[in-house]
């Protein structure tokens, strides 16, 4: 492919064995045959993984739609976000139940559940979370925030109606998470010919669900994980002795995407809840461009290659805890998800000699890019059917 014996003649002329074929990355695995000096991007120390994260955000998601400057998404962001956290407190300040006890006596609160003997609440100004309880041979009513009301008969121990032994309902929710990822099994690897070379990188994803009064819900997730390439073992793995020879070698992020959906099954452990969900949908990743540069002391030999992307069908175990904060609405999240994936993604690789284009070739190949993703942050959750 490479077209003319001088070609093979100008690469013969460094003293190595190797064909022209033999400084090609292996687009599968990336595997490097050469040895030399890398050079990995310039950045800041510790920025690496956020620069990645942060343009994968802007490229793949956003400068598409056309409607933004790189500078204009990160100034639309931060507004958002301070947007939400004025907002969402201020949320939390809308609907309350009210005690009516025998004495006249009212309370605001926020009803948790009515039991046999018992009607138990949490204090609507409270910020302990704490669950109160009192006898519902004290209660005359309670007014729900909707308007309903319920009466107790002074002269029975249920509630007219009588909901028995009502359990705790979960509360639907929308959030926004940040968090890790780090990559498992083979995409995680760096001593295999068909691994990813990933480091850790950073996650994040937009989550809601809505739960039925059985504490069976139907949620759904969009987000997205960044992992950059170690780029030290990608050499090492492939390093031949040799003499004279210098390269350099870069390498941008993987970049996976997806929107997933499915049944979310909740947990109550007053205050917390826990969330066990599987989901499945879409998977869509974005392998690293990479550029490898090779001077054998008269010719420069360049590998080129461009982003690949593929979609497949993708499925997400976890598990989330969520934390109330102000009075219920305002809730802190700890997610634990495993994005599991195999998405069959399309190459294209260009080989130069002294920056003349001596080949081009494209392919497909299959690349697992499982990855454990620990996320956190806030997410507000609906007023509770009890």
């Amino acid at each position: 492919m490479i077209g003319t014996n001088a070609t093979r003649d100008s690469i013969e002329k460094s003293d190595f064995k190797l064909s022209f074929y033999k400084y090609t990355i292996k687009r599968h695995h990336s595997r490097i045959s050469v040895d030399g000096k890398i050079t990995q991007p310039a950045g800041k120390p510790g920025t690496a993984i956020f620069e990645h994260f942060q343009d994968f955000l802007f490229v793949e998601l956003v400068s598409k739609l056309g409607i933004f400057t790189k500078t204009q998404w990160s100034q639309t962001m931060m507004r958002l976000l301070l947007f939400l956290l004025f907002l969402l407190p201020g949320l939390s300040s809308f609907g309350q139940d009210v005690l009516v006890l025998r004495n006249t006596t009212e309370i605001n609160i926020r009803l948790i559940g009515i039991t046999g003997s018992d009607v138990k609440y949490k204090l609507y100004d409270s910020k302990e979370n704490k669950v109160l309880s009192v006898r519902k041979s004290d209660v005359f009513m309670i007014k729900k925030e909707n308007g309903e009301k319920i009466v107790f008969a002074e002269s029975e121990s249920s509630a007219i109606p009588s909901p028995t032994a009502a359990k705790i309902q979960a509360a639907s929710f929308l959030g926004l998470n940040l968090g890790l990822s780090v990559p498992i099994g083979i995409y995680g690897q760096k001593d295999d010919e068909e691994a990813g070379f990933a480091d850790a990188g950073s996650t994040f994803n937009i989550e809601g669900t809505y739960f039925f009064p059985s504490n069976v819900g139907l949620g759904f997730v969009w987000g997205a994980y960044a992992n950059p390439t170690d780029v030290d073992a990608l050499a090492d793995f492939g390093q031949l002795d040799s003499s004279g020879l210098q390269y350099n070698l870069t390498s941008g992020p993987w970049a996976t995407g997806y929107i997933l959906l499915g049944p979310t099954i909740a947990v109550p452990l007053e205050p917390i809840f826990l969330d066990f969900r599987l989901y499945i949908g879409t998977v869509t990743t974005t392998e690293p461009e990479f550029e490898l540069v090779i001077f054998d002391g008269n010719d420069e030999i360049r590998v080129v290659g461009d982003q690949g992307i593929g979609t497949a069908i993708g499925f997400m175990p976890g598990i989330g805890i969520r934390a109330p904060l102000f009075n219920d609405r305002l809730a802190l999240k700890l997610n634990l998800d495993v994005v599991i994936a195999q998405p069959e993604i399309e190459t294209s690789t260009s080989y130069y000699l002294n920056n003349a284009l001596v080949s081009f070739e494209t392919g497909t190949y299959k690349q697992k890019v499982n990855s454990i993703n620990i996320a956190g942050g806030l997410v507000y959750q609906f007023k509770r059917k009890n």
